[in-house]
């Protein structure tokens, strides 16, 4: 019965980023899109320019990290059972190398699922496949009460005529 539910809500996910590639009002304001989403993993992808820019020009450390943190976090999701919920406990980032105007390709994947806590890695990527920072994330599983109002999958923004 679990893994009935919990394929319920990667399922209710899965069809979330088909309405809305960017499956959350920040990937719509970022401009931020999930590619992918299996039990375990996601990969959120992003193009950068000039309005990403820190005031040195190069990207700003926060876009990598908000990718990151979006596929760490939707990776959890995928695991979770339906009005369940997820939250980002802890997360560390290192910054490998500067990243200027390009694609970058956030690849979140499950190291340890556990019942209150998950550890989850994402590896961050810039067009030409070089390895520009890697995040390490601890999460917690939101069940019950610590749930409420949190277990609502994001369908979009409504269209206007």
């Amino acid at each position: 019965m679990k893994t009935q539910t919990r394929g319920r809500l990667l399922n209710r996910l899965q069809r979330a980023r088909q309405r809305c590639p960017g499956m959350m009002p920040l990937g719509e304001t970022l401009g931020f899109q999930v590619e992918r989403l299996d039990a375990g993993s996601a990969v959120v992808v992003m193009e950068t320019d000039e309005r990403h820019a820190n005031v040195l020009g190069a990207t700003h450390g926060g876009i990598p990290f908000v990718l990151a943190d979006t596929a760490v976090g939707l990776a959890h999701l995928t695991l979770l059972a339906d009005r369940e919920a997820g939250t980002t406990i802890e997360m560390k980032i290192n910054f490998l190398r500067p990243v200027w105007k390009t694609k970058l390709r956030a690849e979140a994947r499950t190291i340890q699922h556990g019942r209150t806590w998950s550890l989850l890695e994402c590896a961050v990527f810039d067009e030409g496949g070089r390895l520009v920072a890697h995040a390490l994330a601890t999460l917690m599983r939101l069940t019950e009460e610590a749930a409420k109002d949190r277990a609502t999958v994001y369908e979009g923004r409504p269209q206007l005529p």
